[in-house]
């Protein structure tokens, strides 16, 4: 038996034994979900995979939804956790929950998640193909602007 098995067996005789708390039941749902080989778990309320293909942003967004998601953005904001999911996926560029596609030069977050916390790469954005307007994460766990029609993988962000 698996040490994460075991752990979610035993959190949940804990948990039942005692009165199942808030903590305690969203660990459970955290250790559940880390058994899943297709998934990366930091927990932080969230899970981690790639999309299968390569896609185009909206593609990529619409791949991740149909997994009961988005595009990564809760797990982008922090520095250290964004390179903690980004070194366990295999540091594949990959489209994330943010772009200025509404306004140029004005990056927001999917779901009005404040900006501030974008993380860019030295020089960006730049807006250098003159239709940069979505953004991924890239090799040094950094955002990057690009074209939205171009192909890479989606970084889908699972609420647990």
């Amino acid at each position: 038996m698996s040490y994460a098995l075991l752990t979610v067996l035993l959190l949940g005789i804990f948990s039942n034994a005692h009165g199942c708390c808030d903590s305690v039941s969203q660990m459970q749902r955290e250790l559940r979900a880390s058994i899943d080989p297709d998934f990366y778990v930091p927990f932080n309320g969230y899970k981690y995979r790639l999309t299968q293909n390569s896609l185009n942003y909206d593609h990529a967004r619409a791949a991740c939804e149909e997994m009961g998601g988005d595009l990564a953005v809760f797990g982008m904001r922090d520095l250290t956790t964004r390179r903690f999911i980004h070194t366990a996926l295999d540091k594949k560029d990959s489209w994330i929950g943010l772009n200025d596609i509404n306004e140029e030069g004005q990056f927001k977050w999917l779901r009005g998640v404040r900006t501030g916390d974008e993380h860019w790469k030295e020089g960006e954005p730049n807006d250098s193909w003159d239709n940069e307007d979505c953004v991924q994460i890239v090799s040094d766990a950094m955002s990057n602007d690009m074209d939205c029609t171009k192909n890479y993988h989606g970084l889908c962000e699972i609420r647990i």
